[in-house]
């Protein structure tokens, strides 16, 4: 996590082309939203601990247009916090 926090946008691309988050779910088994959530949770989890993760960050779905994108907001905090998050998927990440 960068020290004055910050959002992570999924499932849009590099260049701001909202390509929804389909292509991440799929990714999963029998993939849906609240197994993405749980699976990026559990991500975040390993690398920050949970009481880290509860007061630094948030997850949120947000619909656009036919699209669902998914923010994973970072609270700012005194020392920064690094994450080796790596999510396999056909979408780009863009911080």
């Amino acid at each position: 996590m960068k020290g004055d926090g910050g959002n992570l946008l999924i499932g849009i691309d590099g260049e701001g082309v909202v390509l929804g988050l389909f292509p991440d779910y799929s990714t999963l088994k029998d993939g849906n939203k609240d197994k993405f959530e749980l699976h990026l949770t559990q991500v975040l989890i390993k690398d920050f601990t949970l009481p880290t993760f509860k007061a630094y960050c948030r997850i949120t779905f947000l619909p656009y247009a036919e699209h669902e994108v998914c923010v994973v907001t970072v609270n700012p905090s005194i020392q920064p916090h690094i994450s080796f998050l790596l999510i396999v998927t056909r979408c780009q990440l863009a911080w």
